[in-house]
């Protein structure tokens, strides 16, 4: 009985039988939760509902996952078309060389090395190989040394090059050319301020061309040298000598030998002898360093052949310098008195002339021995008549 009404369900009232009757036919008998309401006796309706909910959202997600498929694919075949329609343009339209700018030249004109290149206006970017102009502009320009191409998207091309300066001479069959420090051939000239380079022994001159030496491990030799003189600021080289490699001389100002052996730590070398000409030789000194041992350098003086002497220029030793404390600076010997000049000796009256000796009468002539008469001619014998 339903307190609020008054009345009480109308179900409480209606027969069993009924009630039975209306519940098959009524329209949720007839739904997938009824049957299994009524075909499920005893099972729980909440979860039936809770199942046919589950299989509800897997066929929802089913179909959005084959939409989104779909639209993946759309996706990719529009990016597809997007980049053949680019390449297609970049190819024909785009990119095209509009200007070349060229930097660091002084010897030759912008228009030399553009020609050189090989590059034109108007060719597209994406078809030009920049490694072929660099080779074509460093081949072509006996004074370029290196070159550097870039592409500068969209429309530009930067060419940056460096230029060579004469570093050293190497005359080989009575013809001298000046080298860059790369080693590049520059040209055939006189020799004149710079180092000159003995017993390379080239394989060419010609100008343009890259030095190489016949004797395998001479063509670097040069370049080394020049490097570990630049780090240790060795200065004023005038002469190398590298006929032997296994005995390189180098002659600084003329007048100091070094005599480094091989290629071996060249720097330490060099830096041995930095420490000696700058701080413990004479300016006018004419020595022979020995630099084989750097850690053990015997100075030989030019002037007197066969003998050594030591830094202070007194008698032959040997000089280990350390680089933590530098050896004190030397006083310069006092200046020796000149000897007073001595007289002349008088001069010694010439002897005597001795007189003449007499001169001896000619012994006289011989007379001749007297003709002798011939004999008198025999009268032959008379013929005697025959009988």
């Amino acid at each position: 009985m339903d307190k609020k009404n008054g009345r009480g369900n109308l179900s409480d009232k209606v027969p069993g039988n009924l009630r039975s009757e209306r519940m098959k036919n009524s329209p949720s008998s007839k739904s997938p939760v009824g049957k299994n309401a009524s075909s499920n006796h005893g099972q729980n309706p909440v979860r039936n509902v809770q199942n046919n909910n589950t299989r509800t959202v897997g066929r929802r997600e089913k179909r959005r996952n084959y939409r989104v498929g779909n639209y993946a694919l759309y996706y990719v075949l529009i990016i597809i078309v997007i980049v053949i329609v680019f390449i297609i343009l970049a190819n024909t339209v785009l990119f095209k060389c509009t200007r070349i700018n060229v930097s660091g030249n002084v010897k030759y004109t912008s228009d030399e090395i553009i020609e050189k290149s090989g590059l034109q206006i108007g060719e597209n970017l994406l078809k030009i190989n920049v490694t072929d102009a660099r080779d074509n502009i460093v081949d072509s320009l006996a004074y370029i040394d290196d070159a550097e191409v870039k592409k500068s998207f969209p429309t530009n091309i930067n060419i940056t090059v460096t230029e060579a300066e004469k570093a050293y001479y190497i005359s080989e069959g009575g013809v001298t050319a000046a080298i860059s420090r790369k080693g590049k051939i520059l040209e055939h000239c006189e020799a004149g301020d710079l180092p000159i380079v003995k017993g390379f022994e080239p394989e060419s001159l010609e100008t343009g061309r890259w030095l190489k030496s016949k004797t395998e491990g001479k063509t670097e030799l040069p370049e080394s040298i020049f490097k570990a003189a630049d780090k240790t600021s060795l200065k004023n080289i005038t002469e190398i000598d590298i006929t032997d490699k296994f005995s390189i001389k180098v002659v600084v100002e003329n007048r100091v030998i070094l005599n480094l052996g091989s290629a071996d730590e060249i720097e330490s070398k060099f830096l041995v002898a930095v420490e000696l000409i700058n701080n413990q030789l004479g300016k006018d000194e004419y020595v022979t360093i020995l630099l084989s041992n750097p850690e053990k350098v015997p100075v030989q003086n030019n002037s007197v052949p066969q003998q050594s002497k030591p830094v202070s220029s007194s008698s032959s030793s040997s000089v280990k310098p350390t680089e933590q404390d530098p050896e004190p600076e030397v006083d310069p010997e006092p200046e020796v008195d000149p000897e007073p000049e001595v007289d002349p000796e008088p001069e010694v009256d010439p002897e005597p002339e001795a007189d003449p000796e007499p001169e001896v009468d000619p012994e006289p002539e011989a007379d001749p021995e007297p003709e002798v008469d011939p004999e008198p001619e025999v009268d032959p014998e008379p013929e005697i008549p025959a009988e």
